[in-house]
């Protein structure tokens, strides 16, 4: 018969024991169980890696909202967040989801759609009511901080001029 532990046939190695052998198979299974430790640190180094990622692009989008004085500067900004979602993405349909906490992944997404949904709405409006939402928006950039600014985000709708369209969160 083969040894469950080295693969031998058992005939080979006679001085083990029932002790060793079951002691060999405990050794195997950590080893395993530390391999798959490492593979799961990997995964979310790798996880918190492109959440910092994320979150710089948003910041960088902070910037450009900073700068935006009319509605081509807002269908820029536009444009930068579309980016930023499809970014998000492809990381939520990739190795996020092996990760067993992509919450904050979602909450980005969630965050980033409702800045596009406000962005097309501030493209439709007249440009006082553009200015207006603007600065709202401005408002709840600054508090960007993941589960925060999508609370804050979910107050936006009163911030949108009547007849300008509904806001959704995505």
């Amino acid at each position: 018969a083969m040894c469950d532990v080295c693969g031998y046939l058992k005939r080979r190695h006679p001085s083990l024991t029932p002790v060793s052998l079951s002691l060999g198979a405990v050794d195997t299974k950590v080893e395993m169980l530390v391999d798959r430790v490492r593979e799961l640190n990997d995964e979310r180094n790798r996880v918190s890696m492109a959440v910092s990622e994320s979150t710089q692009r948003i910041s960088e989008a902070v910037y450009v909202l900073e700068d935006c004085h009319d509605l081509d500067d807002m269908a820029h900004l536009r444009e930068v967040l579309t980016d930023i979602r499809a970014e998000n993405r492809v990381l939520l349909e990739g190795y996020y989801r092996k990760a067993h906490d992509h919450s904050a992944l979602k909450t980005t997404l969630r965050v980033v759609n409702s800045l596009i949904n406000l962005a097309r709405l501030v493209c439709a409006s007249t440009r006082r009511d553009a200015d207006t939402t603007v600065k709202t928006m401005r408002t709840a950039f600054r508090g960007y901080d993941g589960k925060a600014f999508a609370n804050v985000l979910k107050g936006l709708s009163t911030a949108i001029p009547e007849g300008s369209g509904s806001f959704t969160m995505a």
